[in-house]
């Protein structure tokens, strides 16, 4: 078992820089002639049906601006450097190629995906993925996220690797300059987590479900029909009924929310939050008037003895004196401040 280990993205000699430096202008030609786009439907969309979509419609595309794009690539080269480049490291220098494709997806769609490395590590070929992200959770906290491995169960399957495969996830952080790895996953096969056994079983239908919609609507495309006027296109039960897929992101124009069980929940969720939100407003308006009046009581006793009375003082259970003071236009203002330490005390 290879120990999690957090590696520094920084402090790199002068070979490395030379290194790094070429495969900064090797990935800024590339994305000029790419444009950094992925071909045909997109294995790093979660939801089966967005997939599909997103390939028909760019409005269910995931959008990424370009910071986040550069942060990612910016990880993935000095994750090469410091990591696979290594010959002390966890691959021991190993040869290793960059960006392997993986063609796959439903025929006709042109779809195209990669591996970010491939190490031929140990007799055996090794993908190796690497992550970004910079959310405030500290390097030695980072872990790949169920979504990360599910995309992953999803491309060593398409990339044809057989039960039992195994792969790497690297974590990196810009914020830290450091990584994170490699958490190390089987697909399927006695090493397997139970999670990843889950994901590969779910994905054989999934796939197939995907392949039997991407061809209905590129069908009704080349008929020259407008895929979103088509009957199935907005309606959750005709593609679980005919495709067998279930949006997992709400990927559908619903009049009223309660068509969605899941954005339901999240629904009902928020308005009881916005009901305990104005219960506490009412029960905070009740008890401000409750105190005023309390408050002019008290001033209005004072004044008996000092007709110029308007202040009335309180200590909070924070240890501060509240002064509760009727102004000349008969509005009550607080104010507080530190208690005297001995009244504190």
């Amino acid at each position: 078992m290879t120990d999690i280990a957090v590696i520094p993205l920084h402090g790199f000699n002068a070979a490395q820089e030379t290194a790094l430096h070429k495969i900064r202008m090797a990935r800024l030609a590339d994305n000029a002639f790419t444009g950094g786009e992925r071909l045909g439907l997109r294995l790093s969309i979660d939801d089966p049906v967005r997939r599909v979509k997103a390939y028909f419609d760019r409005f269910w595309r995931l959008n990424f601006d370009e910071g986040i794009s550069s942060r990612g690539y910016w990880i993935e080269d000095l994750i090469e450097i410091a990591v696979m480049q290594d010959t002390r490291g966890v691959y021991g220098g190993a040869p290793y190629v960059t960006q392997v494709p993986i063609e796959w997806g439903p025929r006709g769609a042109g779809s195209v995906s990669a591996f970010d490395f491939v190490a031929h590590h140990d007799l055996r070929d090794l993908p190796v993925s690497v992550k970004s992200k910079d959310t405030g959770v500290p390097i030695d906290k980072m872990k790949p996220s169920t979504s990360n491995v599910r995309q992953e169960v999803r491309m060593l399957i398409e990339a044809g690797y057989p039960p039992g495969a195994e792969w790497h996830t690297w974590m990196g952080s810009l914020g830290e300059m450091a990584a994170r790895g490699p958490f190390v996953h089987h697909l399927g096969g006695a090493d397997a987590e139970p999670a990843v056994q889950k994901y590969v079983a779910a994905y054989a239908a999934e796939r197939e479900g995907v392949a039997a919609a991407f061809a209905h609507f590129a069908e009704v495309e080349r008929r020259g029909r407008d895929v979103m006027s088509d009957p199935l296109w907005n309606d959750p039960s005709a593609w679980f009924n005919h495709f067998g897929l279930r949006t997992t992101s709400g990927a559908f124009r619903y009049t009223h929310l309660t068509a969605d069980p899941q954005v339901e929940a999240r629904h009902v969720a928020n308005m009881d939050a916005r009901a305990a939100a104005k219960e506490a407003d009412a029960e905070k308006d009740r008890t401000k008037a409750a105190v005023e009046k309390h408050v002019r009581e008290q001033i209005a006793l004072a004044r008996r003895d000092d007709p110029k009375a308007r202040s009335i003082d309180a200590y909070s259970a924070a240890g501060k004196v509240v002064t509760y003071t009727l102004t000349s236009n008969d509005q009550i203002r607080v104010t507080e401040k530190d208690a005297p330490a001995s009244a504190a005390a």
